[in-house]
């Protein structure tokens, strides 16, 4: 009672004084439950503005930086529509999407076709190599190209080098169809992970059976 007593009295005798401390003591009090209200209506547009863009771009067909290209190499086991059902060591049987994919055959080539800033794709221990479209999403850039070997760009800012001994074939790349990728044939597919344990290929190279890639 003395406190409640005490703050009675102090109201009387300063009235304009407390007038002033319980409109600042009503101003924090609406400051702080305003910045509390705002906060949320801003997340909330926030999350809003970042679902209707990704959206947008499922819509669009657009993907986003951090769908990263992935290839997959094996042999074609069945062919149903636009899926193929490829048998990989690594994955398994992966059923491949390749709705939006474009098709590339091998054709015969020749080392001299090896040339500085051109992507390639080389097989284990250097035998084969296919010389890919300048636009491919996989393959390693050719960095340097002497008499006996080529250099190529590796992971982490390295390079490696293979030695022109070691190639037996040589493939540069033509125009394909989808028929070409047939049972028993081997493809390299470049792609994207899409949902769960599907693959979605942009790029479809169709090799021969007996190709180093498929070993």
């Amino acid at each position: 009672m003395a406190i409640k007593d005490s703050a009675e009295s102090w109201v009387r005798s300063k009235p304009v004084l407390a007038m002033v401390a319980v409109g600042a003591i009503g101003l924090v009090i609406g400051g702080i439950v305003g910045l509390g209200v705002g906060y949320k209506v801003e997340k909330n547009r926030v999350q809003d503005d970042v679902q209707r863009l990704q959206r947008q771009l499922q819509e669009s067909g657009a993907t986003t930086s951090s769908e990263k290209v992935v290839q997959r190499v094996g042999e074609v086991k069945a062919v149903s529509g636009s899926t193929l059902t490829v048998q990989t060591k690594l994955q398994g049987d992966q059923d491949i999407q390749t709705t939006s994919a474009s098709f590339q055959k091998t054709a015969e080539g020749k080392t001299t076709d090896i040339t500085e800033g051109k992507k390639v794709l080389v097989a284990t221990g250097g035998r084969e190599v296919i010389i890919l479209s300048d636009d491919s999403e996989i393959g390693r850039e050719v960095t340097k190209v002497t008499d006996d070997a080529f250099t190529v760009a590796a992971k982490k800012g390295k390079s490696a080098d293979v030695q022109m001994s070691n190639v037996d074939k040589v493939y540069t790349l033509t125009t394909a169809q989808s028929s070409d990728a047939k049972v028993g044939t081997g493809v390299i597919v470049a792609g994207k992970r899409a949902g769960t344990g599907g693959f979605q290929a942009v790029e479809v190279i169709v090799v021969p059976g007996d190709s180093a890639f498929n070993a």
